[in-house]
């Protein structure tokens, strides 16, 4: 009985084996759009890289694409072990995509997408999201205590959670960096004040075109 059930594991070991061998060449193609206006996105450097070499050998870059008006790239290679990754990269844009493992209860995000391994035609579709460089400027118009509070919420990400948050104290004149975050689009602005031992909440917002730098002006 023994042997009877080793066999049936080595056949059906074998036929998998069979079916990778006999699916080796893929051919990739995809699209870039921008992720606001859906629009096909030129001028996007497209990246292949495999990782077939081991866990602590790295990824390597396999093929490069550059895409025109059409937003259209492709890739035809042989697949070996696996994994491959597919990166998009084009200035005053970025891309993400959110990835929620049930087992484990997590939320990931990624910046690529990956090649199946057991399918020899694929598309793949990515949606960039334009970015803009964000600054704010914290102003004191109120005489303020030592134990005063102004905690800033800004933006949403992929995963609804604030992209930035920061707390300051006391007399707060400052001016600082949010960084580059998603553009062409009313970003949320949410701060608490305490005053005197009081909290109040306001609420605003600032729209933000691709690429072009903007400072927000809080004052308090």
């Amino acid at each position: 009985m023994k042997n009877y059930w080793f066999a049936l594991l080595c056949f059906f070991w074998l036929a998998g084996c069979k079916e990778v061998e006999e699916i080796t060449e893929i051919k990739l193609t995809g699209q870039v759009l921008d992720a606001t206006t859906k629009a096909p996105l030129d001028s996007v450097v497209v990246e292949l890289y495999e990782d077939n070499d081991g866990p602590f050998m790295g990824t390597h870059l396999l093929q490069t694409f550059t895409t025109d008006n059409s937003s259209n790239f492709s890739f035809n290679f042989t697949y070996k072990e696996g994994p491959y990754r597919v990166y998009v990269r084009r200035n005053g844009y970025r891309y993400q995509r959110l990835i929620k493992d049930k087992i484990l209860n997590q939320e990931n995000i990624f910046d690529f997408q990956n090649v199946e391994a057991l399918k020899n035609e694929q598309h793949l579709v990515f949606e960039m999201d334009p970015i803009a460089l964000f600054s704010v400027k914290v102003t004191n118009v109120a005489p303020a205590q030592p134990d005063d509070q102004v905690k800033l919420e800004i933006g949403k990400g992929i995963n609804n959670k604030p992209l930035f948050t920061r707390t300051f104290e006391g007399l707060a004149n400052t001016e600082f960096q949010v960084g580059s975050i998603p553009a062409n689009r009313y970003i949320p602005i949410r701060y608490e004040v305490r005053e005197n031992g009081s909290w109040r909440s306001l609420k605003d917002s600032v729209f933000l075109k691709p690429s072009e730098p903007k400072t927000y002006y809080l004052h308090y």
